[in-house]
């Protein structure tokens, strides 16, 4: 990342997912739509490696308080709220899915089973039996019927940013623009919704201080049970995360594991 006194160049150092071409088609939507909410689009590279975009540099700061004050809850939920409500379903109905969609995430997730479960058994804890508990919580979850259900009904089409890190929010004053486009793609309002809940940076927010957004996300028993079933793909995203990536023997790692476990045995029946 080049930050200049206008404008920042971002290199991407990977195109697994056509990140740059996902985030340049994101910042002409926003622009279209909602402008003002995201950087402006000023210039892409394609070099043989390294492609990078340019942008318009926005004021303000990224927020940092993990979880952050309820005033910045609001800021971030209508900000997402503007973004999701400017930009037309149509709009989107072409576009790759986000990463964070049940389409890209399942069969990760799938993928992550068995590196957890060979981590897992390098890192027994009997004082924690917790994480043991939740990986056969979240197997047992991934061979039922719930994963199939977010691949395969489309629920509320809507555009996915598809990385609502904290730090991704940046605060000018009392206005809060969204940087960071480059998982984006065509999702849905319960997937991105559940994405913001579950998010390890906003997990510790009370539940409270979102419920105007659950409330008109959940606007129907189908819309409710959807949000249900994505924040268990989310909370098991977070927990097979740690538990097939993350080294035993890293400082923390022991009740990182252990709190992603808890939130998502929270969720399970």
């Amino acid at each position: 990342m080049r930050v200049t006194s206008d404008a920042v160049v971002k290199t991407f150092r990977t195109v697994r997912h056509s990140e740059h071409l996902r985030e340049w088609r994101a910042l002409h939507l926003l622009d279209e739509f909602v402008p003002g909410l995201a950087p402006r689009p000023l210039r892409m590279e394609i070099r043989r490696t390294f492609p990078s975009i340019t942008m318009s540099r926005l004021p303000g700061h990224a927020l940092q308080t993990v979880p952050p004050p309820a005033e910045e809850v609001a800021l971030i939920a209508d900000a997402r709220r503007r973004m999701h409500a400017a930009i037309p379903a149509d709009a989107v109905l072409d576009m790759p899915y986000a990463i964070s969609h049940a389409r890209v995430e399942v069969p990760k997730l799938r993928r992550w089973e068995a590196l957890a479960a060979v981590n897992m058994a390098r890192a027994q804890d009997s004082r924690s039996p917790e994480p043991g508990r939740a990986l056969d919580a979240a197997r047992n979850w991934l061979a039922g019927p719930e994963p199939r259900r977010l691949v395969s009904e489309p629920g509320d089409v809507c555009f996915g940013q598809s990385d609502p890190n904290i730090r991704n929010f940046i605060k000018d004053g009392s206005t809060l623009q969204i940087v960071d486009f480059e998982d984006s793609g065509r999702s849905d309002q319960a997937t991105e919704l559940a994405d913001l809940l579950e998010h390890v940076t906003l997990r510790g927010i009370p539940s409270s201080d979102w419920s105007e957004a659950i409330g008109a996300a959940c606007s129907s028993p189908q819309s409710t049970e959807r949000l249900l079933m994505a924040r268990r793909m989310k909370a098991a995203y977070w927990l097979l995360r740690s538990l097939a990536r993350d080294d035993p023997a890293v400082a923390g790692a022991v009740t990182e594991r252990r709190v992603r476990a808890e939130r998502f045995l929270t969720l399970m029946p």
